[in-house]
Formats: structure tokens, C-alpha cells, sequence
């Protein structure tokens, strides 16, 4: 039996059975129930309060158990029970304190109660804090609280271990450990709201604290004590609040001060009628109208400066609501002070929806392919890495739910030490483009893949009339049919490329890993640039690090990775220069390089060289031949596949390309086809 109930009082009772024991005692004790029988009746509509209405249903059950209470005590005829000792009953039989939910702290013993109430409006504090803060500056609160002596060994995952806690304390008297635990929480309030005023300021700290605790106590304020926790509330916030924790000695105080305010304010008034009595009639009535002119004077500046003041509002609210492009303002907690009429019909969210709450709360951008978040461009903003506007393409989450394609821009703003201060986020929808986009993608895919069947239909028949099937040919003719058969092989090249990339962007691209090992890869590309190797008499470096194993990729991707790459190395590098590859693990990677002695790109346009259709100046100048996609086919596979690509490069001295994958290799993906 001992056991069973040792069992019982260490499971966490649901507040829905708690409150069936409570009400199932109580009634036993009613004598008559006719007088009780409206309470009664909420007892049985209580039960039919939805679970998730937890709130709801606890200050509703809280009145009805003080109605019944009150009645047992003072209305019955026989049978009447004191309050305490009713309460008494329901702790020693219904294990209150093993119980979840607010109703439940009535029934617990005073000292033990505050502790415990302590202990949730802190977790309040702190979760509403964490989502105005943002993770690292929420991360760096508690590197502080961690740091301060009174915290040893009390934090654990970014939050108080109240287990750790309760095992320090539990050797002292409750009174005593109320006291240590409400001194050591109010310390950490001050170190938090220190934080947040470092961060948007003292006002916005108080806010803070204001909201969560109004919330919170109007969870409780059926409790008699539940105004205790502003104890633990730094001393300069909310003293409108703290009046009720006043005793008498303090309240007399208050009163005094203000009573002696009061009458300095009196003497000071009474002063002046001194003054004014002795003047004359005529010396007051002068008084009187130079002091009316001068109050009407000032009166009218304001008045002229108030309605300058309204002017220019107006007009910059004109403005701002009636921009086409969705603009918000969030300050250092990433709450919303800006909100205009575009970014709700963008969004979905009205502005009195969102003022004042986290953006995180209602704006999520996310990655176009997938829903995880892609809001790092706002944290960089935040933390200072751009001084600047950066812009990007990314989703956003509407309100119902679905995606739009979005281009959005921050603008940071610094207080004079530098400070970043707010944000300012600008975002507008570009579906109508990307719809735009696709067209011209799908229509460059079809005519690409049209032109590609005669340009091969060519290039077959170039061959077959070159190969002398057909009969001989004189000099000239041969001259010029392989002068149409290196045109042609350039056209075909480009119609390949251009079909590639339409693939690519299209999502139609499909990823078949096989089992591939890439020094096979390098060495296939190799042997086909062999011929014009030895005609530039170039010097080629291998260097394979055996260590590198067979990798799950798609052979054709990782073939036209190698091909671009090493084929801009050699035509890029003159006679007589260097080309070397090496392929080596590099942490969970494969790290694949090509270096050339070649032309090297411009420092001015080393920005541009992943671009689409894009050669640098040096480039066109001296080698004609080029389409301008093979880097920007490199970096897109890349990106698609979970690689990387980078380069360093000096003009007239040459490049180096890293290329990283993952050893994992690529994950399938399904498609029309694979590259030409």
C-alpha cells in the first residue's frame, strides 16, 4: 500500500482528473445541495470545457470551488467546514502538488505555493523573452547567468534546472527556501532585463515584463498571494503594480512624500499670490496681458509646429502605405513597429494582427524548394556583416499557408556608436516575373531541343562527305567542309549547353547516382583534351589521393564538372603553360582542384564569372570561342547536388578552382533527363 501511494504521488496528475477529485470531496461535503444546485450544474458544464481550453476551464473551476467553499463554510445549517480545514482535506487526499494547471496552487501550502509560482512565471518570462531576443542573444544571457556565482550548476540547456534547485534548497525551512529562490530569480531577471535595455531600450524591457506579467496573473488572480511574483520583477519596473505588496509602514511612507510634495507645491503657489497682491490694479492687469500674449504667442508655435509636424506625418504615411513593395520595421528583438497596407495583402497578416509581436511569429521566408526557414539575411543585418542593403530571392509563408516566390531586401539601421538599433525589411511579390522567367526557360528548352536534331543531322553528314563515302574531294572543298564542321561543333556545343542549362532551371534535371570513382572521371576528360594539350605542349599535373573512395554520384554531372573546368583550363592557358588537377578527401568532402598558368579574370569581374552567358573582357579578346554557360552549368549542379564551388585568380598569371561534395554522394531526384 505504502509503495502504490509512493507511485501515485510522483505521477503528474492531468488538471481535468484533478479537478474531478476536488469537486467529487467537496460535494460529499455539502449537506443540502438545492442551494448550491446552479454550482453544481457548472461542475457538470466544466466537463465539457475542450481540453486544449486548459486556461479557461481552470479559472472557472477556481470560482465555482470559492462558491462552494464559502457555502460549506458559512451557509450550511449542520456539517459547516472552515475554509483552511476543507483545504487541508483536498491536500492531504487529492496530492495537489503533484498536480499540473493553475486551480491546483490554491490547495498547496502558502511558502511551497510561491515557490511554485515562482517557478512558472519565470518560464514564462523566459520563453517570451527567447522569442523577442532571438537564439544568440537568448544563447549569451545564459553564458551570463552560467557565469554569476549564485548560478552554479543550476543551468543546463538554456534554461534553470529547477530539479537541480529544489536538491540545493531542500535542507532549509520552506520560508527560508521561498527566500533564496525568490533572491536568486530576481537576480536573473535583472541580468535579463539589463540585456534586453542594452538591447531596445529600458521601455521596451518594461513592456516585457508588463505583458508577461499581466498575462500571467490573470491566469492566477483567484489565488490570494498571487501578486507575489512581482517580487521577483527588477525594483524599477512596474511600481503601479507593486502597491498591493505594500505594507502598511510603506504605504504611510508613500502618502507622506506625497503629501510633502503636495505642499511645497502649495507654498510655492501661495508665494506667487503674495507677489501679485502687492502689485497695483493696473501693474496686475499689464501682468496679466503681457503673460496672455506671451501664453498665446508660444501657443501658436506649437500650434504652427504641431500641424508642420502632422503635415510631414501624413505625407510619409502616404507614402508608406501606399508603396507597392510590403515594408516592416522590426526593432533589436525582431518585434514589429512598421507595418504597411502592401505588406498585408502580401502576407495575409493585418497590421493589427502583427504590431508589437515577433515578426518570427508571422513572417517565415523559406527556401523556394523546401520549408526550411531562410531568414539568416536578417540575423547578418542584425549582427553587423553588412553596413549595406542586401537583397535576395527567397519563399514566404502566407497566412493560409502557401508559398509565394519573394524578393527581399534589409536595410540596417545604427544608432551614432553603431550600433544596429532596427531593420528595415522590403519585400515584393515576383510571381508575375518568375511566371515570365519560366515561359522564356520553356521556350528556350523547346527551341534548343528542336535546333539540336538538325545541327547533329549536319554534323553527321559533314563527317560522312569528309570521310570521302561520297567521293573525293579536291583541296578547297575539304578546306571548306571542315571549316562548316568546326562551326557546326561549336553550334552543337552551344545548343547542349543551352539545353543543359534550360533543364537545370526548369527542376527537369534528373540526378542518378551510381557507384563512381572520380579519377576515372578526370582521366575519360583528360584523354579527350589530350590532342590539344600536346599541340599547346602544356605540362599536365595529376595528383589522385589514393584515400579518395568510389562515391555514390551521377557520373554525367560530375563528367560535365570535370569537362568545364579543365577544358577553360586549357584553352584559357597559352603555350607552354601548366594545368594540374588533384582530387583528395577533405573532412566529410571531396576536394577536387584545377589550376591553370592561364589568363587569369580581372579583379573587377571575379563578381560575375558564375553568371549566366558571362566571359570576362580578357577572355573575348583573345580566344573567340566560348558560350559563357559551362561555370554557371558548374555552380548550378553544384547547388543542386549539396557542392561548392570558389575560385582565387590574378589576371595574366592564372586561376584556381576548388570544387567540394559531400563523400555521402548525391541524392536521387527524379527527372526528365540527365545532361546531353
Amino acid at each position: 500500500m505504502i509503495l502504490d501511494l509512493f507511485s501515485f504521488f510522483k505521477t503528474t496528475i492531468p488538471p481535468n482528473d484533478f479537478e474531478r477529485s476536488v469537486f467529487r470531496l467537496v460535494t460529499r461535503q455539502i449537506a443540502d445541495k438545492k442551494p448550491v444546485a446552479e454550482e453544481l450544474q457548472g461542475i457538470e458544464n466544466l466537463r465539457k470545457i475542450p481540453a486544449a481550453e486548459t486556461k479557461k476551464r481552470q479559472k472557472l473551476a477556481a470560482e465555482l470551488y470559492l462558491l462552494l467553499e464559502r457555502n460549506i463554510a458559512e451557509e450550511q445549517v449542520r456539517n459547516r467546514i472552515a475554509p483552511e480545514t476543507l483545504r487541508e482535506k483536498i491536500w492531504n487526499r487529492c496530492y495537489p502538488e503533484s498536480a499540473e494547471g493553475n486551480f491546483a496552487l490554491m490547495f498547496i501550502p502558502h511558502y511551497e505555493r510561491q515557490i511554485t509560482m515562482f517557478e512558472r512565471f519565470t518560464d514564462v518570462v523566459l520563453a517570451r523573452a527567447r522569442e523577442n531576443m532571438g537564439e544568440k542573444e537568448y544563447a549569451e544571457y545564459f553564458e551570463l547567468l552560467s557565469a554569476d556565482p549564485l548560478f552554479k550548476d543550476l543551468i543546463k540547456n538554456k534554461t534553470i534546472s529547477w530539479k537541480q534547485l529544489a536538491r540545493q534548497t531542500k535542507k532549509f525551512t520552506p520560508p527560508v527556501r521561498r527566500d533564496i529562490i525568490q533572491k536568486l530569480l530576481k537576480r536573473a531577471f535583472e541580468i535579463l532585463a539589463e540585456r534586453i535595455t542594452n538591447l531596445v531600450g529600458d521601455l521596451r524591457a518594461e513592456i516585457l515584463f508588463r505583458d508577461v506579467y499581466h498575462a500571467y496573473h490573470d491566469e492566477i488572480d483567484f489565488i490570494d498571494d498571487s501578486t507575489k511574483i512581482l517580487l521577483l520583477v527588477p525594483d524599477n519596473f512596474l511600481p503601479d503594480e507593486r502597491i498591493g505588496l505594500m505594507g502598511k509602514a510603506e504605504l504611510q511612507e508613500q502618502l507622506r512624500l506625497k503629501n510633502q510634495a503636495l505642499e511645497t507645491t502649495l507654498a510655492e503657489v501661495q508665494g506667487e499670490k503674495v507677489k501679485l497682491s502687492e502689485l497695483s490694479r493696473d501693474e496686475l492687469e499689464n501682468k496679466v496681458q503681457e503673460r496672455t500674449g506671451q501664453l498665446v504667442t508660444a501657443l501658436q508655435n506649437v500650434q504652427a509646429a504641431q500641424a508642420k509636424l502632422e503635415q510631414a506625418k501624413a505625407k510619409d504615411d502616404a507614402f508608406l502605405e501606399n508603396i507597392g513593395d510590403g515594408l516592416i520595421a522590426i526593432d533589436g528583438m525582431w518585434n514589429i513597429i512598421l507595418w504597411n497596407k502592401a505588406a498585408t495583402e502580401i502576407s495575409g497578416w493585418t497590421q493589427e494582427e502583427v504590431m508589437g509581436k515577433s515578426l518570427k511569429s508571422y513572417i517565415k521566408f523559406v527556401k523556394e524548394n523546401e520549408d526550411a526557414a531562410d531568414d539568416g539575411f536578417i540575423e547578418k543585418a542584425f549582427a553587423g556583416d553588412t553596413k549595406e542593403t542586401s537583397h535576395l530571392e527567397t519563399g514566404l509563408l502566407k497566412k493560409d499557408g502557401s508559398k509565394l516566390a519573394v524578393a527581399a531586401s534589409t536595410s540596417p539601421i545604427a544608432l551614432e556608436e553603431g550600433k544596429i538599433s532596427s531593420i528595415i525589411l522590403v519585400f515584393r511579390d515576383i510571381t508575375p516575373e518568375r511566371e515570365l522567367q519560366k515561359t522564356r526557360e520553356e521556350f528556350v528548352s523547346l527551341a534548343t531541343h528542336e535546333l539540336r536534331t538538325p545541327v547533329a543531322a549536319i554534323k553527321g553528314y559533314v563527317k560522312l562527305i569528309l570521310s570521302g563515302t561520297v567521293g573525293e574531294l579536291h583541296l578547297r572543298q575539304r578546306k571548306y567542309l571542315e571549316q562548316v564542321d568546326r562551326a557546326n561543333e561549336r553550334l552543337l556545343t552551344l545548343v547542349n549547353a543551352m539545353l543543359d542549362t534550360s533543364r537545370i532551371e526548369l527542376g527537369t534535371l534528373a540526378v542518378n547516382p551510381a557507384p563512381t570513382v572520380l579519377s576515372e572521371i578526370s582521366e575519360s576528360v583528360l584523354a579527350d583534351l589530350a590532342p590539344r594539350i600536346a599541340e599547346k605542349k602544356q605540362i599536365l599535373m595529376k595528383n589522385y589521393n589514393p584515400n579518395v573512395p568510389s562515391m555514390n554520384v551521377d557520373p554525367s554531372l560530375v563528367h560535365a564538372i570535370f569537362q568545364n573546368l579543365l577544358s577553360n583550363a586549357v584553352k584559357y592557358t597559352g603555350d607552354d603553360g601548366k594545368v594540374t588537377v588533384s582530387i583528395e578527401p577533405k573532412d566529410a568532402d571531396v576536394l577536387i582542384t584545377v589550376a591553370d598558368t592561364g589568363l587569369g579574370v580581372p579583379a573587377a569581374q571575379q563578381s560575375k564569372i558564375f553568371e549566366k552567358l558571362f566571359r570576362a573582357d580578357n577572355a573575348r579578346a583573345k580566344i573567340v570561342e566560348g558560350t559563357g554557360l559551362g561555370l554557371y552549368l558548374v555552380k548550378s549542379i553544384l547547388d543542386q547536388t549539396g557542392g561548392k564551388i570558389w575560385f582565387t585568380s590574378e589576371e595574366d598569371k592564372g586561376s584556381t578552382f576548388y570544387v567540394t561534395m559531400p563523400l555521402a554522394g548525391m541524392a536521387k531526384r527524379e527527372g526528365l533527363k540527365g545532361l546531353s
